[in-house]
């Protein structure tokens, strides 16, 4: 999703869409490729050398996953009950700035953290540190329609169509991150797989894309500059 917030657009433009690939909101990294000698754009696949086309533009449509980002202090009894079940692999710790290493048994030493449904258990000792999450969940249908609205009948016109509007240049706030990865002290991205942006793996690295704000508890999204 594009959260229009925090989102200035200065070029879009519309693009055709490679055959199979599905765009199924808005937010999405997408690249160029080619189909029977006409060039067309997909969401990336984090495959080295692919070619930024820009972010997905159609219509609203309630996000899939939403990014969430909590700060605070670990108590003293050592476990910290989130406020949703972060999605399997899109969860990121860090205690006193240092990222920790997800675990789901009891953590051996302060490097980890057990996660236990929507629980975080920390080593012994760990009480009163300051403590920062970020993690991707799953929204209920009532939240997502909360967000942006129902999605339209029938599905996005834009798929029927085979094509899809492309932000090119501006400021954009997506939801379409890697929330396992530390964005503190990011400047750039990556592209990574299934249309998200990351900072880590063999992704083609951005070099027209800044970082205007890094997830905070204020503002959870990822806002990106195009030039």
């Amino acid at each position: 999703m594009l959260n229009m917030k925090f989102t200035r657009i200065f070029n879009t433009e519309t693009r055709a869409v490679m055959p199979s690939a599905v765009i199924a909101e808005e937010g999405i990294a997408l690249v160029e490729d080619i189909d029977g000698g006409e060039t067309k754009v997909r969401p990336s696949t984090g495959a080295n050398g692919e070619i930024f086309a820009g972010v997905s533009m159609s219509r609203n449509t309630p996000p899939a996953v939403l990014p969430n980002v909590e700060e605070g202090l670990i108590p003293a009894g050592l476990s910290v009950k989130l406020a949703r079940t972060p999605i399997s692999g899109q969860l990121l710790v860090k205690v006193a700035g240092i990222k920790l290493t997800i675990v789901a048994g009891a953590p051996i030493d302060a490097t980890e953290v057990q996660l236990s449904g929507d629980v975080l258990t920390f080593f012994a000792g760990e009480d009163s540190k300051r403590l920062d999450v970020q993690y991707m969940y799953e929204p209920s249908i009532r939240e997502a329609r909360t967000m942006l609205g129902d999605a339209p009948i029938g599905g996005l016109s834009s798929t029927t169509q085979s094509i899809i509007g492309v932000l090119s240049r501006g400021e954009f706030a997506t939801n379409m991150f890697d929330a396992s990865v530390d964005w503190s002290t990011a400047l750039q991205v990556k592209l990574g797989a299934n249309g998200v942006f990351t900072t880590t793996g063999n992704g083609t690295l951005l070099t027209n894309v800044v970082i205007r704000n890094r997830p905070n508890s204020a503002n959870s999204m990822l806002v990106l500059a195009i030039n």
